[in-house]
């Protein structure tokens, strides 16, 4: 993916909001490929932190 370390762990950690453009490669790092999954998870930026 080509991130740094720092923000793949903000993103992990939840402590960066997750850009849409960067939703579809994390998915895919983590091994989710279902269409399904990633088209949802591709949608909208994703809230860091809230649930």
């Amino acid at each position: 993916m080509g991130w740094t370390d720092s923000k793949m762990s903000r993103i992990e950690t939840a402590n960066m909001r997750i850009p849409q453009q960067d939703v579809a490669p994390l998915l895919k790092h983590y091994g989710m490929t279902e269409p399904d999954v990633v088209a949802q998870g591709s949608d909208g930026e994703a809230d860091a932190g809230r649930a």
